[in-house]
């Protein structure tokens, strides 16, 4: 579950379990208690699903993919123009996944795109 509460921050964008406990309107206190539990509250996962377009499994196993939007193969959450490197790679596997040649052909477009 401390893996889990890391994703759980991550997603938050805290840094800190200052920082996590703020972002949920809790106490640390109220924090380390729901650690020790080691439940992760259902409401969590509900609020970063429908906020963030966070995968409640990422959270909960890290199993990828970690935003909901690019396991339905659909437009990239609005955050991933903000990341270039993130941008480039979404564009990259959803060429390589169209090409009919198994990627071959494509991939060495994208490799000219990087240079």
């Amino acid at each position: 579950m401390c893996d889990a509460f890391r994703r759980v921050m991550r997603a938050c964008g805290c840094g800190t379990q200052k920082e996590l406990a703020s972002f949920w309107g809790i106490t640390q206190y109220q924090l380390n208690k729901i650690k020790k539990r080691r439940e992760m509250p259902a409401h969590w996962l509900q609020t970063l699903k429908e906020t963030k377009d966070v995968n409640p499994e990422w959270v909960l196993t890290g199993v990828w993919p970690a935003y909901l939007s690019l396991q339905k193969n659909v437009d990239p959450p609005r955050y991933a123009a903000d990341c270039p490197v993130q941008a480039f790679l979404i564009r990259a596997l959803s060429v390589l996944e169209s090409c009919p040649h198994r990627g071959g052909c494509c991939r060495t477009g994208l490799i000219k795109d990087i240079e």
